[in-house]
């Protein structure tokens, strides 16, 4: 147990200082973000990462106004693929499940949307490949940042169709 604890406090010691140094943004996510934020979309961050990394990381990459809500693993909560924290964001947000994306690159993100009721996104520059995400039932999957936009453009024409 000593061992272990001593392990764990100098793996996050290290992570602090080297998780960032190979990291970069994803080429066309700064552009999804702004057009996100400009058409009052809520935008949100739930990682698996230690909630405090997480929290630590996100300075580094991104302006702190542009995410409504940023979680990472918390103690005393399963971690993803529990939807605990992200039924806590919707709740937060007060957001009807219909009004969600839930935006991933693994099995796990889509196990995620699956258990919190909500539709899911697959993406293809991430650590998967798109059969990864089309076992794990991603609602959709994209190749792009930009064609996330195309997603909400399509959920929309669908609400409005239904709602006319």
């Amino acid at each position: 147990k000593y061992l272990l604890d001593d392990l764990l406090r100098d793996y996050y010691e290290i992570y602090k200082d080297e998780s960032s140094k190979r990291t970069k943004v994803y080429e066309g996510i700064n552009d999804l973000l702004k057009e996100l934020i400009i058409q009052d979309i809520k935008v949100c961050v739930l990682s698996n990462k230690p909630h405090e990394q997480v929290i630590d990381l996100m300075p580094k990459f991104f302006k702190e106004d542009l995410f409504s809500i940023v979680y990472g693993k918390h103690h005393g909560i399963e971690a993803k693929p529990n939807p605990a924290l992200l039924r806590k964001m919707i709740k937060t947000l007060r957001l009807k499940k219909t009004e969600v994306l839930y935006v991933g690159d693994t099995k796990t993100d889509m196990e995620t949307a699956l258990n919190a009721g909500v539709q899911s996104v697959g993406v293809l520059w991430g650590f998967r490949d798109e059969m990864e995400l089309v076992q794990a039932r991603a609602s959709y999957i994209v190749k792009e940042p930009s064609e996330i936009l195309d997603v909400i453009r399509e959920k929309n024409n669908d609400y409005r169709k239904k709602h006319a």
